[in-house]
């Protein structure tokens, strides 16, 4: 079994990059999902939505923060790679 950090370290710049350009396209997925929560709240009146499931709304929310936050911290590694 390969050690996790041992990966993580054989990472070029380039699949930092790309790793952090996929987490930005399913953090942006997340979004919409929470997205489509809050609108699915308005038309239904409240009836279904955010509202309703409060706990998956913010784990939408808060998984697309911390993929963002993976991205950025790739993107400075790579950057510090390319150095």
């Amino acid at each position: 079994m390969v050690n996790q950090n041992e990966t993580k370290e054989k990472m070029t710049a380039h699949d930092m990059i790309g790793k952090a350009i996929q987490l930005e396209k399913l953090a942006s997925m997340n979004d919409r999902y929470a997205r489509a929560m809050e609108q699915t709240t308005v038309k239904t009146a409240g009836r279904l939505g955010h509202e309703n499931a409060p706990g998956q709304y913010m784990a939408h929310v808060h998984s697309a923060t911390d993929k963002r936050h993976q991205a950025q911290g790739l993107r400075a590694k790579a950057a510090q790679l390319d150095v």
